[in-house]
């Protein structure tokens, strides 16, 4: 069965508050992020293939949770801005 919108929400709002996690993530204030809606991503089929959360800091995309059909997340990203001297 693959997990729907709302499951793949519960899911990264559960992993984003481990403690190992908030210790790993690259930005500071990861403690006030929130998450947005999630994103179902297909196949070149156009069958469900996974889900993306958006991690959202101050209204801003900041990094994002990839959770599989099967409820398991296969990754946590940040984004960070490069800024040119």
């Amino acid at each position: 069965m693959f997990v729907n919108c709302d499951q793949a929400l519960e899911i990264a709002r559960a992993q984003i508050k481990q403690p190992e996690v908030q210790r790993n993530l690259a930005n500071p204030s990861w403690s006030d992020a929130s998450l947005g809606q999630p994103v179902l991503v297909e196949d070149v089929f156009k069958a469900p293939s996974y889900w993306i959360v958006p991690l959202l800091i101050q209204e801003q995309v900041a990094g994002f949770v990839r959770i599989l059909g099967t409820g398991k997340i296969t990754a946590i990203g940040t984004f960070v801005e490069i800024r040119n001297s």
